[in-house]
């Protein structure tokens, strides 16, 4: 009796530590309710943020610029609650016969919830699909296209349209006079030509004219060409190793410089073009203009590497409004409850400027990160 008694205290035990441990799993995962699942970190273990590491093509130095922000921004908070946040490079050859490769080598990561990303451009759609099917969050600190970005997918750099509206708010034109765009390079050739289709939108009628070569910026061609005074030229410009602008005709032009690499901005001769043109310069640089240039590499793009240090804590705050701590300690992020608080999340100041995310999940206040400045003649 007293064996049959013993035995019978040893099963009930088991039955209740296996109830206890069953209840335990089932509370964890009742407690995260979330539709995409949670990321479970265990006390003192890192917090994973992807990052799509350029290894070819000129998107290195875009690589370097966001790597050098991040690193930045982790040496002032390098945790969060107790957690240290690791940054998982994934290597990226910039082609198209490896990007979907980059895209399958992140989603097979355990407890990723964010990719900071694309890096490389070709096939990007399809890549953002792939990282925000797996119900990881992607955010691009660079421009990313012109198409809709899918739910899980937002964008920290102004799209096309933004920037093209954004411009011409900048510098208007009397009457529907033609604009003459000059782009120097293949990425800024596809912006010029996106920037005329908003700008026949207006009315206007936009016109690609010439192509200039990296860091030759000889505009002698313009002679041959007829320019009507009225005209407004934009210029687009990139290229941080180009010097300053030659060959300006001497008809008298709206001349509208658009940067997006402050470097190019103060290597440019600007005193000298006055005399010849009306001149307002549009540029990107962090509102605090010079904050992180003695942290960057001196080819860095300033305002990249701005977006990138944004992002990080963008992705604290956040974090700080989504996750929990569960019972055993552990950090529970939820992948949606990260997503949706994203998207809602308004009034974020950083150093480019404001972030509040609209519908078609486009960040950044183009307002703030374009700059004006205008001569007085």
């Amino acid at each position: 009796m007293r064996h049959q008694s013993a035995t019978y205290l040893a099963a009930k035990f088991t039955i209740l530590l296996l109830t206890g441990m069953l209840l335990a799993g089932c509370q964890k995962a009742v407690r995260c309710g979330d539709p995409l699942g949670c990321i479970i970190i265990p006390a003192g273990k890192p917090i994973l943020i992807g990052v799509e590491k350029a290894i070819t093509g000129d998107e290195q130095i875009i690589t370097q610029a966001v790597l050098e922000g991040l690193q930045y921004a982790k040496s002032l908070n390098p945790t969060f609650e107790r957690h240290p946040i690791e940054f998982y490079l994934q290597d990226a050859p910039c082609n198209p016969q490896e990007r979907l490769k980059t895209a399958s080598s992140l989603t097979a990561v355990p407890d990723l919830a964010i990719v900071l990303g694309p890096i490389c451009q070709d096939k990007a759609k399809i890549y953002g699909k792939m990282i925000s099917d797996a119900g990881i969050t992607l955010i691009s600190p660079g421009q990313v296209g012109d198409f809709n970005l899918e739910p899980g997918w937002f964008s920290l750099y102004p799209s096309i349209d933004a920037l093209a509206a954004e411009i011409d708010k900048l510098s208007p034109s009397a009457g529907l006079s033609d604009y003459l765009v000059v782009e120097d390079r293949p990425a800024d050739q596809e912006f010029a030509t996106k920037f005329c289709d908003v700008r026949k939108k207006y009315g206007y009628d936009c016109r690609i004219i010439l192509n200039l070569d990296i860091g030759n910026y000889d505009l002698s061609a313009l002679s041959t060409i007829s320019i009507p005074a009225s005209s407004t030229l934009f210029i687009i410009m990139s290229s941080a190793d180009a010097g300053s602008l030659t060959g300006l005709p001497e008809t008298h032009l709206n001349l509208n410089l658009v940067f997006f690499d402050p470097e190019l901005r103060q290597k440019t001769d600007f005193q000298r073009l006055i005399s010849n043109s009306k001149i307002t310069i549009t540029y990107s640089l962090p509102a605090d203009e010079g904050i992180l240039r003695a942290k960057l590499s001196p080819d860095s793009p300033e305002m990249t590497a701005a977006i990138a240090f944004d992002s990080y804590n963008l992705l604290l705050q956040t974090f700080k409004n989504v996750t929990w701590i569960s019972p055993d300690s552990s950090l529970v992020l939820p992948r949606q409850g990260l997503r949706n608080e994203l998207a809602s999340s308004v009034n974020f100041e950083g150093l480019a400027g404001r972030y509040a995310c609209n519908a078609e999940h486009n960040c950044l206040d183009p307002g703030q990160f374009l700059r004006r400045k205008t001569s007085n003649q």
